[in-house]
């Protein structure tokens, strides 16, 4: 009896600990500049807005709150997600990035922040479904790790891979899309701060992401 009351508060404290670590990462993390460089640059004022890996995201509310028509997508939904439910336009679909359920040309705004790195060697046929579903003329934003190691390796940090020059553009070599712009920042403790590729190229990340790129897209 003691030890399952041990385990269920030993759980209690652990979910409490990643629920409160969720709310606070945005304030430390690479989510800082990631969410400034893509909210920045989005030209449309209204519409239909895709969040692809959505779990834990701030795009969702930030865009909601404005009128958006906000859809997330991923394959769970995050601890925040009685809250997000709020927004009466805001939706949820349960889904894989490879096989979105989605028509042609379905959203205005795609953005797909810190999630490609995550399936790693798929991410290329991910990003085609991402801008199969865009409308021509509609923006798409993606974000990912970026520094010195392999695009097939797990690191200790999380399951993701590293970008680089090489594989960012194998990623970005698909039809129907014109690079608008390629930023990035790297993370000069405590703070994230704007850099040069130059800047990032060598960071090691697999502890701890110190580089991350930022990439507008314009479907065509």
């Amino acid at each position: 009896m003691l030890n399952k009351l041990k385990n269920f508060l030993g759980q209690k404290l652990i979910s409490l600990f990643w629920k409160l670590n969720c709310r606070l990462m945005p304030m430390y993390n690479e989510r800082i500049c990631e969410y400034a460089f893509v909210l920045t640059r989005c030209r449309f004022t209204a519409g239909k807005v895709a969040d692809f890996g959505c779990a834990g995201s701030l795009i969702v509310p930030y865009l909601s709150s404005l009128g958006f028509e906000v859809c997330g997508i991923d394959l769970k939904e995050g601890f925040d997600s009685k809250f997000i439910h709020n927004y009466p336009n805001y939706s949820f679909i349960k889904a894989d990035l490879k096989e979105l359920p989605f028509c042609d040309q379905t959203f205005d705004i795609s953005f797909c922040i810190s999630t490609l790195e995550h399936i790693m060697l798929s991410a290329k046929e991910a990003l085609e479904k991402i801008v199969r579903v865009t409308k021509k003329g509609g923006q798409i934003f993606i974000t990912m790790p970026y520094g010195s190691g392999e695009i097939n390796k797990v690191y200790i940090r999380s399951p993701h891979a590293l970008y680089n020059e090489k594989t960012l553009k194998a990623l970005l070599s698909i039809p129907l899309i014109k690079i608008e712009e390629v930023a990035y920042f790297k993370r000069q403790w405590p703070v994230w701060v704007k850099a040069e590729r130059k800047d990032v190229e060598h960071l090691d990340g697999r502890r701890q992401i110190q580089g991350v790129v930022c990439v507008s897209l314009l479907k065509i």
